[in-house]
């Protein structure tokens, strides 16, 4: 048939069969590249949506969590955090539902905000029911310990004046009972053993017995015996209360909550599975499509190339090239590549669009490297800045503390001792506030180590006074101290560091914003209870005062009212926001009170207990050590050695230098030593090092890490080198002593 045609029309067809094609072409294309579109589009919702549970179920494992803690603390701050957590939940799940979703998901989503209704419902629940608890154990049983405790010691006193010795005896022992009926008590409601509650019960009983045996023998009138009963039956009523509160409260949390999480999570579990699914089923598709689409144009290009050879040179070079490049970069990306550049980029066709949603699909997997290398890098810097802070601030305290040591082992007038004492204490505040600033993941989680000692509250202000007098007379500003001694007594338990930390940084910064006027340092009794007294901290300036859109700000670390105040004052602003968490340590809260050019006022309060007490400082010496060491001492700071050789000559000891590792390794071959103090880092060779080499020929010697390097890594490092110990810069002398008399104690 197509003999009856010309040459014209046979290439006229020709031309209609090349061009029909690659209209085809055109079309498969476009196609293609829509779904790879729609199919990407679809990956991102499903990825969200999984993100969204993840979340999700954080959240709730979170909330389960902080209903623990919250049973343990009582903070209503745990409260707000559970309850902004389930908000934050009901709005994942609002944005889950925005996406495309089946009927199925909808279902699921349904009983999620089923549970997370309930979830709310229940931590209202857990309020009330804590409360509940909190009243009978730490109101209304005390009450009635207190109420029977009296009346039995009221009877005893009684009983004491007519001599009675057989009656006072059974009210001792029902005395005695009712004690340990409380303590058990609390034991149980605290720490829930079983064996204390049948003990509770037990010696309430006996107590019975005891009342029961002074009613028959005569020793109580009527009224007496049914007080005491009646205080017993009171006892035991507010226990089996409390007994009861607390399973409500532990069943609300350990068995309604836990199996609404467990719900939660099941359903959440079957959401994902199904996403993941459905995610998957999507990828293959894209893959799918690309490899048909790739295929489609390479047979394509190859069939049309007898026909038009410069119309395949065009499309090569506009379409079949970017079309290929781009989908065989995505197939790329979708398989985790993320290596090269996307082309096409700068087209504005539907191939620029696939071109660009790789490209930013790309950019948001280097941006997740990036920020992980980020990250980890600035924990390194983190952990070196902290560790050469550490090796370089203790450095020179060594010299200042070791001194001041040294110095306070020789006579010196009571006026010197009163000034040596304060710079002592001072030295040692600077090194404790030293190991909070390091310790930075402490200060962050605001976890401290409260120490629970007597002290004095006037020895306290007096330091204060002095500390800040000179500093307010050099700027021409007074330092007033107001103390109000009513209800107030001098001995008091508590951290008297952490409570002159506090105090320190509000006087410093008062001093520091006031320019003229006063600065005055209030304190007075804000309650007081038995054996208890609340006592009330207040510094009041007429400085420059702060904004108060701002003064929420202050206790933030790092944080000062604006950028002009660190130029013209200084400072990190550091201060407040240890004295803050150090304030929350000791459940109390510092307040501020100021207007902009009127002053402030900066006043906290903490509970402290009366020490009734009062110990005396220990003056004995350590029996002098009768046998002289002979001691390497390996370190190259000059002030450092000096420190140690004084403290050492002072003791009777003789002792060798070496000025770094090499002649650390060869003095200890030469000679034979009682004892190497080994300082960490040295040139040559570092005090590690040197420790490997000294066991390679000494094994038993001890070698006692003497250095400034007081993280944790370094203490592994120098225990794991082979060194038996390992004491911190600075170093005290009453430490050293105490230490080498028990060395020699235990070689002989």
């Amino acid at each position: 048939m197509l003999n009856k045609f010309s040459i014209k029309y046979k290439i006229l067809l020709g031309i209609l069969i090349v061009l029909a094609a690659f209209f085809a072409l055109n079309l498969f294309n476009l196609y293609s590249i829509d779904s790879i579109k729609n199919s990407y589009n679809k990956m991102i919702s499903y990825a969200q949506k999984m993100n969204h549970i993840l979340q999700i179920e954080k959240s709730i494992t979170e909330i389960q969590r902080e209903a623990l803690v919250y049973g343990e603390t009582g903070k209503y701050t745990i409260i707000d955090k559970m309850i902004s957590n389930n908000d934050e939940i009901k709005e994942r799940l609002k944005l889950i539902r925005v996406s495309d979703i089946d009927d199925q998901d909808s279902k699921i989503l349904n009983y999620m905000d089923k549970i997370i209704d309930e979830y709310g419902v229940n931590i209202s629940q857990l309020v009330k029911l804590h409360d509940v608890r909190s009243k009978l154990v730490k109101e209304e049983l005390p009450i009635v310990f207190n109420r029977g405790s009296n009346l039995l010691k009221e009877e005893i006193k009684k009983i004491e004046l007519l001599k009675n010795k057989d009656k006072v005896l059974l009210y001792q022992e029902a005395l005695q009972l009712w004690l340990e009926s409380y303590l058990k008590a609390n034991g149980f409601l605290r720490e829930r053993k079983f064996s204390y509650r049948q003990e509770v019960l037990e010696f309430l009983s006996e107590m019975e017995e005891k009342n029961n045996q002074l009613l028959v023998f005569h020793k109580n009138t009527q009224e007496q015996y049914e007080q005491l009963g009646s205080e017993i039956e009171s006892f035991r009523l507010v226990f089996t209360q409390a007994i009861q509160a607390n399973r409500n409260y532990l069943s609300l949390v350990n068995v309604v909550m836990a199996g609404e999480a467990h719900e939660f999570s099941i359903l959440a579990k079957k959401f994902s599975t199904k996403s993941e699914v459905e995610l998957k089923s999507l990828r293959n598709e894209s893959a799918n499509i690309i490899d048909k689409n790739l295929l489609i144009v390479v047979i394509t290009l190859v069939g049309s190339i007898p026909f038009l050879f410069f119309i395949l040179i065009y499309y090569k070079k506009n379409i079949t090239d970017a079309l290929t490049s781009i989908t065989l970069r995505f197939k790329a990306l979708v398989e985790g590549d993320m290596e090269g550049d996307i082309p096409g980029l700068n087209r504005y066709d539907e191939v620029g669009d696939l071109a660009r949603a790789a490209d930013k699909f790309k950019e948001m997997g280097e941006n997740l490297n990036f920020a992980k290398l980020e990250a980890e890098r600035a924990m390194r810097i983190k952990s070196e800045f902290l560790a050469n802070m550490s090796h370089e601030i203790r450095t020179p305290m060594n010299g200042i503390l070791g001194m001041v040591s040294i110095l306070s082992e020789t006579k010196l007038t009571e006026e010197q001792q009163g000034m040596l004492n304060i710079i002592t204490s001072s030295g040692d505040g600077l090194l404790t506030i030293l190991n909070d600033i390091l310790d930075l993941s402490k200060v962050e989680s605001g976890i401290f180590s409260l120490e629970r000692e007597p002290f004095s509250l006037k020895e306290c202000i007096e330091h204060i006074c002095f500390l800040f007098s000179k500093p307010a007379m050099e700027k021409n500003i007074e330092f007033k101290t107001v103390v109000n001694w009513d209800n107030l007594p001098d001995y008091l338990m508590g951290d008297i560091t952490r409570l002159k930390q506090i105090l320190i940084n509000l006087c410093s910064n008062a001093i520091k914003f006031t320019n003229n006027g006063s600065v005055t340092f209030f304190v007075e009794a804000a309650e007081s209870i038995d054996e208890k007294v609340i006592v009330k901290f207040s510094i009041v300036d007429t400085g420059i005062g702060i904004d108060e859109d701002i003064q929420d700000s202050l206790f933030n670390a790092f944080t000062q009212a604006d950028t002009s105040i660190t130029r013209r004052f200084g400072g990190t602003g550091l201060g407040l926001a240890i004295s803050s968490k150090l304030a929350e340590a000791m459940e109390s809260k510092i307040l501020v009170d100021s207007k902009k050019g009127q002053g402030s006022t900066f006043s906290v309060e903490f509970q402290f207990d009366t020490a009734l007490d009062i110990l005396k400082e220990d003056k004995d010496e350590i029996v002098e050590i009768q046998k002289s060491l002979r001691i390497l001492i390996a370190e190259d700071n000059r002030v450092n050695f000096l420190v140690a050789s004084k403290m050492l000559t002072r003791l009777g000891h003789q002792f060798d230098h070496a000025l770094n590792g090499l002649e650390a390794c060869e003095l200890a071959k030469k000679n034979e030593y009682d004892l190497i103090l080994m300082d960490m880092q040295m040139p040559l060779m570092d005090g590690i090092q040197a420790t490997v080499k000294i066991r390679e020929f000494n094994e038993n010697i001890p070698i006692i890490a003497l250095t400034a390097n007081v993280m944790q890594e370094d203490q592994e490092r120098c225990l794991k080198s082979g060194m038996n110990d390992f004491i911190s810069k600075p170093i005290k002398f009453k430490d050293l002593k105490e230490f080498l008399y028990y060395l020699d104690e235990a070689s002989s």
